[in-house]
This record gives structure tokens, sequence and C-alpha cells, in this order.
């Protein structure tokens, strides 16, 4: 039973590497990746890891007092007198915030005051520096765990002793499961498994159908929203792994200075560094890289649903709108002559609360079934059911919802001192 997983994903592992001139020239009809210089790896200098991590934690936990001044002001204003009044801006009330006992981190670094300076709402610095707060306590939480898990691993090692020799182990004694001792399943390391998730995305792109990323809404995202967007292709990206016939994604309009890709570059190591790995991206536009007939841009701002046709080529808009909801994909679908279109929420789901727009990660996944045979109401599992009043909608609950009286709508009648038309249901209203 042990020996097909094994032997999966030593043929999973072998295809990879045969694959590795192949996707190092680039695949052939579609793009090639951006090659950038090879980055040095660090490994472990075989110093007492528990050592560092508890140094790294006193250093952490020690009472450092804020220093707001001592910033590069030239690097992080390049000059610019406006700036440099907002940067002198900036630091006063930070200070002042401090000083009231207000939710503001310890330091900033020179990437987050270039961020701070070109905010120009005070409740929106405010708000900004919260969220750096929250960081800084979320990191400082983590290193925390970090020590007692190691504390706890230390504990149970020495509890342990030493470990026996397989002879030394008596025969009638009672089979101990577990990574240290006796186990009759074959351990599956992390990085056979990414080996194989991968080689199904090298699959995909060779054979599987296409989906296209649009990355170039990043001018009109603030800071906050890039983090969001750079998350959620991250999910994209991942959740389109594991599925068993994953799509062939290309971010397409993605440069390679780009902050998004600065932030994924940060948890995908790979992405420059290794040619086999799964990640494809190009400045090129979409109208570059594939026929304008067979493209259609998926936007929520039209009246044309969606009808899939897996020969068509589907566009999804990288674009996280917190601030305002601008008809953006529509306007540039119109502009490139392609067509577009949106999924049939209105048609299945009762919809509560919020704009009706999903996250990257979530249109995936509904593209993913879809692409599998499935049906719209089953693809709009993936929408939170926060955002729904009822899950399907049918003529039995439309019934009941429109004979019902909710707290709201009683409320609403109390206001207009309607209550009496509770009391008497044959009086018109």
């Amino acid at each position: 039973m042990n020996k097909c997983p094994r032997l999966l994903l030593r043929f999973s592992s072998n295809l990879i590497k045969t694959h590795c001139i192949k996707l190092s020239g680039g695949l052939p009809g579609t793009l090639t990746r951006y090659s950038l210089a090879s980055q040095p790896r660090y490994f472990s200098s075989g110093k007492d890891p528990s050592r560092d991590l508890q140094d790294e934690f006193e250093n952490f936990e020690d009472d450092v007092e804020p220093n707001y001044q001592d910033v590069n002001a030239d690097e992080i204003t390049g000059g610019d007198p406006e700036l440099i009044k907002m940067l002198n801006l900036c630091q006063m009330e930070i200070n002042m915030l401090a000083q009231s006992g207000a939710q503001v981190p310890l330091s900033l670094n020179t990437e987050q005051w270039c961020e701070l300076v070109k905010i120009q709402s005070k409740m929106q610095r405010v708000r900004f520096l919260k969220f750096l707060w929250l960081k800084e306590i979320k990191r400082k939480n983590h290193k925390r765990k970090k020590l007692i898990n190691h504390e706890k691993y230390l504990e149970a090692v020495a509890n342990r002793g030493p470990k026996k020799r397989r002879d030394e182990i008596p025969t009638n004694a009672p089979m101990v499961y577990g990574l240290s001792e006796t186990s009759l399943v074959h351990r599956i390391r992390d990085v056979e498994m990414n080996r194989f998730y991968n080689y199904k995305l090298l699959q995909a792109m060779q054979f599987g159908p296409n989906i296209l990323v649009d990355c170039g809404y990043e001018s009109f995202m603030n800071a906050r929203e890039l983090n969001l967007c750079a998350k959620q292709l991250l999910f994209m990206w991942s959740e389109n792994r594991d599925c068993n016939f994953p799509y062939h994604l290309t971010f397409c309009n993605l440069k390679k200075d780009s902050p998004v890709l600065k932030k994924l570059r940060k948890t995908l190591v790979g992405i420059d560094t290794d040619p086999t790995f799964p990640f494809n991206y190009t400045e090129k536009n979409y109208t570059e890289l594939y026929p304008k007939e067979n493209l259609v841009y998926l936007t929520p701002h039209c009246t044309e649903t969606l009808k899939y046709n897996g020969n068509d080529i589907h566009i999804i808009g990288a674009m996280v709108d917190k601030s305002y909801c601008e008809p953006i994909s529509l306007a540039k679908a119109k502009k490139d002559g392609i067509r577009y279109a949106k999924f049939p929420l209105d048609a299945h789901l009762n919809w509560k609360m919020g704009v009706k727009s999903l996250t990257l990660n979530q249109c995936l996944a509904i593209m993913n079934d879809i692409k599998d045979g499935r049906d719209w109401p089953y693809a709009f599992r993936h929408v939170p059911r926060r955002k729904l009043e009822n899950t399907l909608i049918n003529e039995a609950t439309k019934e009941i919802r429109d004979t019902r009286h909710t707290t709201k709508s009683i409320k609403e009648r109390y206001r207009r001192n309607l209550v009496y038309d509770l009391l008497l249901p044959n009086k018109q209203n």
C-alpha cells in the first residue's frame, strides 16, 4: 500500500526534472518568464537555534524608547519640498499619538515612512499607524509562541530518553506510532508534496485551459489594497494548485519591479530563482498573447451573464477596491474591444449585504467548478454566507420572505406609526 504514493511522487519528480530545460527556455506560443539574477541561499550556521530564538525574543521584549525623528529624509522624500513638509507633519502627529497612548508602532522602516507621507487624510494616517501596530503585535506574539513551542519540544525530548535500537525492542511490546518511533505509514515530506502539486501545474501549462490575471490596476490601489491584492493572488495560485485539473494561470501586465510582485517574492521564493517553478508572469497585455475573439473579461459591472465555453480564455482583473467601486474593468474591456460577462449571481443567490464583487481566489474557485461540469448553484458555494440572506432563491422561500415580518420591518413600521397594520391584517397598507 505504501509503494503507490512513493512511486507517484518519484515519477512526478523525474518529470519535473525532464521539463526543466523546456521551462527555462519558455513555453512555446505563450510567453517567457523573467530570468533575474540568482539570489544566494543561506543555510544554518551551526549555532544553537534555541539560543538565537531566546536572544531574538529578549531583544524584541525590551522596552525600546520610540524615536520617530531619526529617519533618512533624503531617501523618503527624494528632496521634494512638499514631501518634506508632510514628513515633518507625520513625525509631529505620531509623537503626539505615542504620548497620548494611542496604538502606534514602536518603529517604522523606510518603506512604511514612504507610504505614510503619501496619505493626505489625517484619519487615514491614524488607521495606517494602527494597522502597523497590529502587525507589530502579531509578530511579537508569533515569536512568543515559537519560543514556547520550542521549549515544549526540548522538554518532550528530554523526558523521552535515548532512542532504542530495533533489536532492543521486545517482540511483545505495544507498537508506538510516531515519526521518532516505529510506524507503518511512510512519511511523505513537504518537499515531495510540493513537487507533486507543481507537476500538476506543469501539466496544466501544456494541456490545461487558460485563465489570464490582469495585474494592471496598481495605480488605482493604495498600500492596503496592494497588500490585500498580493494575498489574494497568493491564495488564487495555491488553491488552483490543489485542484485535480487546474487552470494554466498567466499573470499579465505585471512588471518586474511591481510592488505586488515584490510581496509575492517573499512567500514564493522560487519565482525568479528556480526555472521549474510553475509561476508565469509577463509585462505584455492580454491582447498581445491571444486573439481578441477568444478573450472574455469577467467584470461585475456589466449586464451580460457568463455562458461558459471551454474554448474561451477568461480574464480576471486583479483589483481590490475597498475605498471606491468604479467600473474600471468594464471600461478597460470596452477600450480593448473584447467581450465581457459576469457571474449570474442574481439568478441563483439572494444577496443581503455589500457589493456584488468577489475576491480573486473565489472567482477562480467558481471557474474551476464550472470547468469540471458543475452547475452554478454548486459553484456559488464559495460565496461567503454572510453576504447572502438565503442560500438559494426558490418559490417557497420567496413566499415566506414576502409574508413574514422581520425585526427590521417592524422597526420601520414603528417609526412610521404603522404598527397597527400588523394587528389588522385585512387593512390595506
